[in-house]
């Protein structure tokens, strides 16, 4: 895909791959080998989402552009509530979620490998300064969620489980908007997908994948078991 621009004018050319003279032919062959939407993107250029898809519903309406979030976001809010997927050499990745009637808004993201609970925990404290407290659910890491804890922070493990979570993220995909400053999860909505037609979710681009729905599910899972946590 080629983009051409002059003054306010763009044009979009698609140009398949093979149109390259410089293309060694080894590579030519191994083109047809793929084939459905992995070939109509990789090789035609053409705009299409990869198969298989988890989220397939996730497109430009579910977006707000940035300079548009004055108009489009609510001007309260009944609910904050955060996401976090433990890292490591993988990036540990942070939603901010806010909830007005019954729809959902994610506001920011944090996405960085090689982050110590420091970090972690200046971020939610950024976080909560920007947006407001609220439960952060967490991945399984008890030594860091006690930390987090020590820093009056809200943290508590996450309903991890993932076909039931998945399905109830799937619920809301009338309801759910992502601000466009959330670039890591609009990239991780148009690839995280399922394994070869089956029902395993492949386990890349999925960081924040993961931290939405431990947001989303657990905290849809804690009000239908008639938690309340109090704080004083």
């Amino acid at each position: 895909v080629h983009y051409h621009g002059r003054g306010d004018r763009m044009a979009v050319l698609r140009v398949p791959t093979w149109a390259n003279p410089f293309t060694p032919e080894d590579y030519k062959a191994d083109m047809e080998t793929k084939e459905g939407q992995t070939y109509e993107r990789e090789i035609l250029g053409r705009f299409v989402n990869y198969e298989g898809l988890v989220y397939p519903w996730f497109d430009a309406e579910n977006r707000i552009p940035l300079d548009a979030a004055d108009a489009e976001l609510p001007e309260t809010f009944d609910k904050t509530i955060y996401g976090l997927d433990f890292g490591g050499s993988v990036p540990t990745a942070i939603v901010a979620l806010r909830k007005s009637g019954e729809e959902w808004y994610v506001v920011d993201e944090f996405y960085q490998p090689r982050v110590t609970d420091d970090t972690i925990a200046a971020e939610l404290q950024r976080m909560y300064d920007d947006y407001g407290r609220g439960p952060v659910y967490a991945d399984h890491e008890p030594r860091t969620i006690e930390k987090l804890k020590r820093e009056s922070i809200q943290a508590k493990e996450a309903d991890k489980e993932v076909d039931n979570g998945i399905r109830h993220v799937n619920g809301l995909a009338d309801n759910l908007y992502v601000l466009e400053r959330c670039q890591h999860l609009i990239n991780e909505f148009n690839q995280y997908r399922y394994k070869d037609s089956s029902d395993t979710v492949l386990k890349e681009n999925d960081h924040l994948m993961d931290a939405l729905r431990y947001a989303l599910f657990t905290d849809d899972t804690a009000l239908e078991g008639g938690m309340v946590e109090i704080e004083w």
